[in-house]
């Protein structure tokens, strides 16, 4: 969708026109803007948290046994039996139809996997954030 906006050009006292793409409006937005936006973030209260949390913390620890084998053993039967336990949790939580704030939180959570969508735009990064925000839960190094 394209919007006609002022240019920040002037021809004389008239203003030319400019077409700007999301894409362009996207780029543009200040980072500083989508901070003060996290700024309002409400933590999930105990009583409206998602059954994903709890597959959330055993995804964690089924990815820090696995790392945690040495290359001998993660490259074997014990290894594959550790790496299909992650997949497990992996698979629930992609399945999962979120009905609730805290489940669709919980799904941003997963999919960030551990840090890999705060690396991206600034929109995956401060949609990560204020996911983690909102579930009161620390980001995963």
């Amino acid at each position: 969708m394209n919007m006609p906006v002022q240019s920040a050009h002037f021809n004389g006292h008239n203003a030319t026109q400019a077409k700007l793409s999301r894409r362009r409006l996207l780029t543009a937005a200040p980072a500083a803007g989508l901070a003060a936006m996290m700024a309002g973030a409400t933590p999930v209260e105990a009583d409206n948290q998602s059954p994903l949390r709890e597959i959330y913390w055993q995804w964690q620890e089924a990815k820090a046994t696995f790392n945690a084998l040495p290359d001998d053993i993660s490259d074997g039967a014990e290894g594959d039996a550790a790496y299909q336990r992650i997949v497990h949790f992996e698979e629930q939580a992609s399945a999962y139809e979120p009905q609730t704030l805290d489940d669709m939180l919980m799904k941003v959570i997963f999919a960030d996997n551990n840090g890999d969508m705060r690396t991206g735009s600034i929109f995956q990064a401060a949609l990560v954030a204020q996911a983690y925000e909102m579930a009161g839960i620390e980001a995963a190094a």
